[in-house]
């Protein structure tokens, strides 16, 4: 699915990596290993595109994820970042719709099909019964699985997650780290980072 080859990145004199060669195959759970501020994060963000890199190149397919628009991009690679607070109500179905602006025109208002789509996320990730509450009244855990869904309702080929399980209890945990093998037994691209060598067993 995606061919990472040779790549660098520089912060100013400091590099956090560099000449890394990685395959990630389709249905596979890739997990990046390291301690904190090791780059794990960077790498990722240059994966999908949020990065340029100073060195080296990443494809999909045949093509140079550099030269896509963020459209195409966001159509094909999915992301999900650390936990974050909301600061506004807005529902759970709401946010997992989300997922689809790349599929819509920049004035344009989610479909019949988008929000059917938004609700088939919520029940991939078991979080169906909350799609009328307000995000900003979630659990941690809870908000993780709606971020989850969010990426989800946008399809992607590949779905890049950044330390998925930090601030969730241990059940929370073990329910995230469940659902991204079930979606790569669907056959998605899951690239996840974590510092916690068990996580990465699992």
């Amino acid at each position: 699915m995606i061919e990472v080859r040779g790549a660098a990145f520089k912060y100013g004199d400091r590099t956090p990596f560099c000449s890394i060669d990685l395959d990630i195959f389709a249905g596979e759970v890739l997990t990046i290993l390291g301690p904190n501020g090791c780059g794990k994060s960077t790498l990722l963000r240059c994966i999908g595109g949020a990065l340029t890199l100073a060195e080296g190149t990443v494809r999909m397919g045949h093509e140079d994820l550099s030269t896509l628009d963020p459209d195409t991009r966001g159509r094909r690679i999915g992301f999900l970042f650390q936990d974050h607070a909301p600061t506004f109500p807005f529902t759970v179905l709401d946010v997992a719709s989300m997922g689809r602006t790349p599929h819509m025109s920049i004035f344009g208002m989610p479909s019949p099909r988008d929000m059917a789509l938004s609700e088939e996320a919520l029940d991939a990730v078991g979080i169906r019964h909350l799609k009328g509450r307000p995000s900003t009244e979630l659990s941690g855990g809870e908000r993780q699985l709606v971020l989850l869904s969010r990426t989800l309702a946008q399809q992607p080929d590949v779905i890049l997650l950044d330390e998925p399980t930090s601030h969730l209890d241990m059940r929370n945990q073990v329910l995230c780290l469940r659902t991204i093998g079930a979606l790569a037994a669907q056959g998605r691209s899951m690239v996840m980072t974590t510092h916690d060598p068990n996580h990465a067993f699992l």
